[in-house]
């Protein structure tokens, strides 16, 4: 009777503690999340907070790079309101496929311009202490295959001289995204009051004057020879090339990510990594203790258990994947499933560690009573 009980109770808890790891590892089930973009009815500035971005239309970006050697001008007029220093929001991103090719970015005060060519060649600057919250920054840049510069205000504070060409790509397959990255891990938090993109590299002057025509009337410029997209402006056709989706649902999934690509130096990171190996060793614990009431060999109870901690973990990292709140590591595959296997083979110096401890309970009672 005591047997079936324990059965029960164990199995029982078997299958609520699979649920529940399920269950923790998909919270906040935000599988359907509003893009959280605010647009201000007078000045169409564009306010982005957490689960926020937006993107260009693909003629604006067919219009930009239509050379093999890729030149161009940014000019945007940014507020940020918040400052982070765990990773680097992306106030400008351009990606090719899954792959960022440039950004503009912000770590905490600083201004962070960034080329990738490819891992083994980025290039990074920017400036420190320049940005300020809630205070308007107009910001100018302007890249060639052999040079970017960074205005502030309308004047130069940097230029680097370097190979910063990209590797001829598919025209269709690059996307400038606003106010996040491509995964949409990335949110910059902040107000975006104007927005202007240009096919040739403005000159210094020319970055001095629109700076001034902002000074004077608010508005960004729109008249100068390249200029392939400016926001806001009064024509609809402009517009309508600034895509801001409904629901927040990034353009790139990240599926399964390499450690190598997710891994920080923050305690935060660290403790995560220790809780899902150690949630997967009771997994783990519970399916050998489960399944031993079947008299199956070791080797099979210790296959069922990894077996069981993959299958959950791999469910949980797959529609993870479809959870924008969340992201799919391949490092939570790798330490759930050493976390089961662990936890079944922890059963067994448990049951060891029981049945000595019940044996000098026994042998005690023996001459206790002898």
């Amino acid at each position: 009777m005591v047997k079936k009980l324990l059965f029960c109770v164990t199995i029982l808890t078997y299958g609520f503690t699979n649920l529940l790891w399920l269950a923790i590892g998909l919270w906040p089930y935000k599988f359907f999340s509003l893009n959280n973009i605010e647009i201000d009815r007078k000045s169409h500035f564009l306010s982005f907070k957490a689960d926020s971005f937006a993107y260009l239309h693909q003629s604006i970006i067919e219009k930009s790079f239509k050379s093999d050697n890729i030149a161009f001008s940014i000019e945007l007029v940014i507020v940020p309101i918040r400052f982070t220093s765990h990773y680097v929001p992306r106030i400008i991103s351009i990606s090719h496929r899954h792959k960022e090719v440039f950004m503009i970015g912000q770590w905490k005060r600083n201004l962070i311009i960034r080329s990738s060519q490819d891992k083994s060649k980025i290039y990074e600057f920017g400036k420190e202490n320049i940005l300020t919250e809630n205070k308007p920054l107009y910001i100018s840049i302007t890249y060639t295959p052999d040079n970017i510069s960074l205005y502030i205000d309308g004047q130069l504070f940097i230029s680097k001289t370097e190979d910063f060409t990209w590797k001829k790509q598919i025209t269709q397959e690059y996307r400038i995204i606003i106010g996040n990255s491509v995964f949409g891990d990335q949110q910059w938090y902040g107000s975006l009051q104007a927005l202007s993109i240009y096919n040739r590299p403005l000159l210094a002057d020319e970055c001095k004057d629109h700076f001034a025509i902002w000074t004077k009337g608010k508005q960004i410029t729109s008249s100068t020879k390249g200029n392939v997209f400016v926001y806001p402006s009064s024509d609809i056709k402009q517009l309508q090339q600034l895509i801001i989706p409904k629901a927040f649902s990034p353009l790139q999934k990240k599926y399964l990510t390499p450690p190598w690509e997710e891994f920080k130096f923050e305690s935060n990171y660290a403790s995560d990594l220790i809780l899902n190996f150690l949630a997967f060793v009771i997994l783990g614990f519970l399916t050998v203790a489960a399944y031993s009431y079947f008299s199956l060999k070791k080797s099979l109870l210790l296959f069922i258990a990894v077996l069981n901690s993959f299958l959950i973990s791999i469910t949980i990292e797959t529609l993870q994947v479809f959870l924008p709140s969340r992201t799919s590591q391949l490092s939570d595959l790798i330490l759930n499933t050493l976390g089961g296997y662990s936890g079944g083979a922890a059963y067994y110096y448990f049951i060891l560690f029981v049945k000595k401890w019940f044996q000098k309970l026994t042998q005690k009672v023996t001459t206790c009573n002898t």
